[in-house]
């Protein structure tokens, strides 16, 4: 990023995840893998958001 930040995003198998990230609390690279969804490092501004047009469920959530 233009401050010096450093994001490592890894696919894999379906998968993915922020290998590695320098920001303070890492908490991207905490969420570990994922195959929906989104993972987000606010501090460096990146956005991974894992889509398709294939979806296994046609619902996020149901509430009533």
């Amino acid at each position: 990023t233009k401050d010096g930040g450093k994001n490592i995003i890894e696919i894999k198998d379906g998968k993915v995840r922020m290998a590695y990230a320098n920001c303070p609390y890492k908490l991207c690279v905490k969420q570990g893998w994922i195959r929906k969804g989104a993972i987000i490092c606010l501090p460096h501004k990146v956005f991974v958001i894992v889509g398709g047009k294939h979806r296994e469920e046609p619902y996020d959530a149901i509430t009533r």
